[in-house]
């Protein structure tokens, strides 16, 4: 009885030892950087999201600027808390 053809191709073409242990590995390199890079990434979204809330508030309420000042103050602050997160996660991380 002759094998099928995918038993022959796996027979003939395995793949290469490790690649999964190799992948997983430049992943687990990457993560610190792009940790890094995200803090950046939500520390601007967060204050341009409060800056433009509030201004689309403060022009629908009639309330300019007091609405555009909270959601940029509450932006800052979620940013600062990501942060702290974020260098929680890397401390934790550092002492395993």
């Amino acid at each position: 009885m002759r094998p099928s053809s995918q038993e022959n191709d796996s027979e003939n073409n395995p793949s290469p030892r490790g690649t999964r242990e190799r992948w997983k590995s430049y992943g687990e390199r990457a993560r610190g950087p792009l940790a890094y890079s995200a803090v950046g990434l939500e520390f601007g979204l967060s204050v341009s999201l409060g800056y433009f809330g509030g201004k689309a508030l403060d022009d629908w309420l009639g309330t300019e600027p007091w609405m555009m000042y909270s959601l940029v103050l509450l932006g800052i602050g979620s940013a600062f808390y990501s942060l702290y997160r974020t260098v929680k996660r890397a401390l934790k991380e550092m002492d395993d």
